[in-house]
């Protein structure tokens, strides 16, 4: 606090006297006298309110403050001409002036406007030579507007679930995002154990909209049965939508705008039409355009699909098609565990898809990660460079199917509907970089998350980040120096798929599920158009 005045421009006498001010407006706080929400905030507003007036008179704008110290119907405007006068008029002796301060302070603890100004005046006089008047008009008080929330509300997570993933045209290719993101949501709704009621928002990602009909948050929310009065938006930040979804409603629950959320992502990559420009059919007939290429995997900036971006950083970074392609036989390998273990199966809410004259066919795992041979992984061509290419269709993510979905809610919510929170969001944080570095700006989120709370990467248990291309993983971890054996333990999109707008939701919820009691875990995604996104939080 003291180096906060001294940047105020205030003296070193200036901060003994602010400081006792704070220490009695604690104390009356604390006596329940009088109420003291806005914390600092008046210590922080002392400097424009009065950097050159004396000592005596700095202090009696702040105890004549009615926001802090409840005087009601004191004379404002008579003390304020007053202190226009005093500013070139001596102070009264030191001592007087502490003796009558103390007296003066003893007197706001009356319950009474009238008796307070009253017992105040006489001690009032000494410290400032004016006697201050009674004024009961209401629209006579000075006041000044803060924020009636003494800090921002912790926000926690009570469920996280998600839908199996299913590979491109694969056991999901029949159920569109929308209805993904319906079971997403009412299963997590049913796994935090509250009504549909309480939902008062929902926010879920969702990039490749086309042909999915009006706000497909909306129907989403309402296809989980929520209620019809439930606000939905439908966020796109590329890859990073179903993150930033969650950041956007912690935001909303820190400052008390909604008590309990549902933030996610979905996206049906299978569904995604192709398209023509509206015009008329030029000679030889008409060009078609496939959405997830134009709009989900396409670096509009260099005109080129966003595996040219990840070539550029293998080069940069000096990565080798060898380092990537091990790396993707370590995320399958490990998502094979994972899914044997049971370690996943907690986390997924099955998907049951009606049948003509049949029983329904029921997906209850990922797709992705059986659909590969490891002796074919060395010998694929590469993708996007043909000559010295180091990307393939083995060390990338796929194209697949799914939807995550998360409540949370505000620490007094949570006592309030007698839930048992499984992690808290610690901070979060965005970062962007030139277009074609994309892979790389997690790098420059983490820190900005790490900072914010107050952490080092040595404090992390678990980290997530998003596998768009085995190169992205390898080089965040080259240029943040952290442990690989504690990045991606169970795998991830490169083994188990990756659906854009789901896939931050994602490791999001499998951080909440797997890190163990007091253990922070960090998760970190780059986004198309040079972005990423970061969260922390704790498991409680």
């Amino acid at each position: 606090m003291k180096a906060m005045l001294l940047r105020a421009g205030l003296s070193e006498q200036m901060h003994i006297v602010v400081v006792a001010v704070a220490v009695i407006v604690f104390i009356l706080d604390q006596m329940g006298k009088c109420k003291f929400n806005e914390n600092w905030l008046f210590i922080q507003n002392f400097s424009t309110w009065l950097r050159p007036v004396p000592a005596n008179m700095y202090v009696a704008r702040c105890i004549l403050c009615k926001k802090f110290f409840k005087l009601g119907t004191m004379g404002i405007k008579a003390v304020e001409s007053h202190m226009r006068s005093m500013r070139h008029k001596r102070a009264k002796s030191s001592c007087q002036q502490t003796q009558s301060f103390s007296q003066f302070c003893s007197t706001l603890v009356s319950p009474s406007p009238i008796s307070a100004t009253e017992t105040a005046a006489p001690h009032f006089r000494t410290l400032f030579g004016v006697t201050p008047t009674l004024k009961t008009e209401a629209h006579n008080y000075f006041s000044r507007t803060y924020t009636s929330r003494p800090s921002l509300n912790e926000v926690v997570i009570v469920s996280a679930v998600r839908t199996p993933m299913g590979s491109f045209r694969g056991s999901l290719a029949a159920v569109p995002a929308t209805k993904l993101g319906s079971i997403a949501i009412k299963g997590a709704i049913e796994k935090a154990g509250i009504s549909p009621e309480e939902v008062k928002e929902v926010y879920m990602g969702n990039v490749l909209q086309a042909a999915e009909g009006q706000a497909p948050t909306r129907q989403a929310l309402l296809g989980a049965g929520l209620t019809i009065g439930t606000p939905a938006t439908t966020i796109n930040k590329v890859c990073a939508s179903g993150m930033k979804s969650i950041m956007l409603a912690a935001q909303s629950l820190m400052c008390g705008h909604q008590d309990v959320m549902v933030a996610g992502g979905m996206e049906s990559m299978s569904n995604v039409p192709y398209v023509m420009a509206r015009e008329a059919p030029p000679y030889g007939g008409v060009r078609m355009e496939d959405l997830i290429v134009k709009d989900g995997l396409t670096d509009v900036y260099n005109k080129f699909h966003m595996g040219n971006c990840a070539e550029n950083t293998a080069k940069q970074c000096k990565i080798s098609r060898e380092e990537q392609d091990a790396y993707a036989i370590s995320s399958y390998s490990r998502s094979k565990a994972a899914h044997e273990s049971g370690v996943l199966a907690k986390e997924i809410v099955p998907v049951s898809i009606p049948q003509r004259g049949k029983p329904d066919v029921v997906v209850s795992e990922d797709e992705e990660w059986r659909r590969v041979d490891f002796s074919k992984v060395p010998k694929l061509k590469a993708v996007f460079q043909k000559e010295n290419g180091t990307v393939t269709a083995a060390n990338a993510s796929t194209l697949n199917d799914g939807a995550a979905a998360l409540v949370l809610m505000t620490a007094d919510a949570a006592k309030r509907l007698k839930v048992t929170p499984l992690a808290r969001i610690v901070s979060f944080a965005d970062a962007a970089v030139a277009p074609i570095d994309f892979p790389i700006a997690p790098a420059y989120a983490v820190p900005k998350v790490l900072d914010a709370a107050g952490l080092k990467k040595e404090d992390i248990a678990m980290w997530e980040i998003n596998e768009a291309f085995s190169v992205v993983v390898l080089a965040n971890i080259k240029m943040l120096d952290i442990d690989p054996a504690k990045v991606n333990v169970n795998g991830g999109a490169v083994s188990l798929g990756h659906p854009i707008g789901m896939s931050g939701a994602r490791i999001v919820g499998h951080m909440v599920h797997n890190l163990k009691s007091g253990q922070y875990g960090l998760a970190g995604i780059c986004n198309g158009g040079g972005g990423a996104s970061s969260i922390l939080i704790q498991k409680l």
